[in-house]
């Protein structure tokens, strides 16, 4: 049963071989599974095309995360792994960082060690 999220919502964007997905409203039990389809389905190619090399989420305007919104994070990491696409999460809220941090999880979903270093990357390098 899908529950009614009317401040939810996913944007895709594609450029290049860079799929940016952004999230908006609560990530949460009643709609964390729309995230892990959507980027199942995005990172299958259309026949006679690649897919693409990188998938980015922007957190910037996700307000709250339970526990089945971070496991959606944690599946989108496994997919992307398994579909060798390089998955970046960026703009995390306050309380997102804390709920990685302290759930141990910062540094698979992130690739860093501390919340202090997830909100402020350096760049990440530009794909020709």
């Amino acid at each position: 049963m899908t529950t009614f999220q009317p401040d939810f919502s996913l944007q895709t964007e594609r450029q290049g071989g860079v799929v940016t997905i952004r999230v908006t409203g609560d990530l949460e039990y009643g709609v964390s599974d729309e995230l892990v389809e959507l980027v199942r389905e995005e990172l299958v190619p259309p026949a006679g095309r690649s897919g693409p090399r990188e998938l980015r989420v922007d957190c910037g305007a996700t307000r709250f995360v339970d526990s089945m919104g971070l496991s959606a994070l944690l599946m989108l990491r496994r997919i992307a792994d398994d579909a060798g696409v390089r998955l970046v999460l960026e703009h995390f809220p306050d309380a997102l960082l804390r709920l990685m941090d302290m759930t141990g999880t910062l540094q698979y979903l992130t690739g860093t060690e501390s919340a202090r270093e997830a909100a402020d990357p350096a760049p990440s390098p530009r794909a020709d």
